[in-house]
């Protein structure tokens, strides 16, 4: 059944709601480009997970491919786009430039050259990498008591690496950890 993008649009509203989200954290709207449909999501609320709107969303979403080229084919499309409210997004990258600032003053430091830890819990670590200018965010690998008890012994935490941004200064440490934190470790 085609639906239309008033349909498209209440059916990931619909789906938002049934999981508690409402539409002063998440902003869903639609816009016809040409002859394709633009689903616009704007999420307002930070700690709501991108993945989870995506996945709702990404039911929706429909483009057309030529398939020798694979380059869009005009017309019929329904194209989702998903970001975070720019203000509030700034707002709290603004909250977290002091912390980043003292991060990224720590790269001049010889002992702290090739990484240093920057953030740790017991699910999740972040490494910032001055030399590589990344900030790296792992989740700690749950292991049985044996694997726990060599672990502890070594100093060694088993990492599972989720994501890395690049952060060559302190605006981008900050907003990668505003990411990392909201998205991830707060979840």
């Amino acid at each position: 059944m085609i639906q239309t993008t008033i349909e498209k649009t209440a059916e990931i509203r619909h789906e938002l709601r049934k999981r508690g989200i409402g539409n002063r954290q998440v902003s869903v709207k639609s816009r016809s480009a040409m002859y394709d449909t633009v689903i616009e999501i704007v999420i307002k609320d930070l700690k709501i997970s991108r993945d989870m709107v995506e996945e709702i969303a990404g039911k929706h979403e429909h483009i057309d491919r030529d398939e020798r080229t694979g380059e869009y084919l005009q017309g019929g499309n329904t194209f989702i786009h998903i970001s975070f409210d720019y203000d509030i997004l700034q707002a709290a990258i603004k909250d977290m430039l002091p912390e980043a600032q003292s991060i990224y003053d720590r790269r001049n430091n010889p002992k702290d050259w090739s990484s240093f830890r920057v953030y740790t819990d017991n699910k999740y670590e972040i490494f910032y990498y001055p030399d590589d200018e990344l900030i790296t965010l792992f989740r700690v690998a749950e292991v049985d008591e044996l694997e726990a008890a060599i672990l502890k012994i070594y100093a060694v935490p088993q990492l599972e690496k989720i994501q890395s941004c690049i952060a060559s200064n302190a605006q981008e440490i900050a907003s990668a950890m505003v990411y990392f934190k909201n998205q991830y470790i707060n979840q």
